[in-house]
């Protein structure tokens, strides 16, 4: 790995939650459903460079707890400085509060 460069991570969870995403736009538009898994994953290989491009989730407001925002989606994301890890936690539909806020 690069010097400065982060390693992504996909929690179980966060991998869960974009197969059932796909899975449930595939029932109603088949030929969405793999633009839809790439537009999900392709901006979170950027996050080994710019770990701090998404915005701070604002139900939480906790510095290295961000987000990007793939509508009609959110890809929740922690940055784990001292490891240079970004670890995806959780994609959620927008219109979704996250669970604890």
């Amino acid at each position: 790995m690069a010097k400065g460069r982060y390693r992504i991570q996909w929690t179980a969870s966060a991998r869960a939650d974009l197969l059932e995403a796909v899975a449930f736009i595939r029932r109603e538009q088949p030929a969405a459903a793999r633009r839809i898994y790439l537009e999900i994953v392709r901006p979170t290989k950027l996050l080994q460079t710019h770990p701090l491009m998404g915005r701070i989730v604002p139900e939480f407001e906790i510095r290295y707890l961000r987000e990007l925002i793939v509508p009609p989606f959110r890809i929740i994301y922690l940055v784990k400085r001292d490891e240079r890890i970004v670890e995806v936690a959780a994609v959620v539909h927008s219109s979704r509060m996250l669970p604890g806020a």
